[in-house]
């Protein structure tokens, strides 16, 4: 919603990820990030894994992906 200035007090923020080393982060690494870019923007953050996308919803999300590096 906030790719497409549709969102509402309530939504929170969808980022899609993608690490450039192997290993990327731990579970507890990955929540604290989470929870920690939740904090900093003052809105809910949901971290998503690209490789962890769907196949029947990968290229519709791919569409709305604002690349940020």
């Amino acid at each position: 919603s906030y790719v497409r200035q549709e969102q509402k007090k309530e939504s929170d923020l969808d980022l899609l990820v993608e690490f450039s080393n192997e290993d990327g982060l731990g579970l507890l690494e990955f929540i604290n990030l989470e929870n920690f870019l939740s904090e900093e923007l003052n809105i809910k953050v949901d971290l998503v894994m690209k490789d962890s996308l769907k196949e029947t919803i990968k290229s519709y999300i791919m569409k709305e992906a604002v690349h940020i590096i």
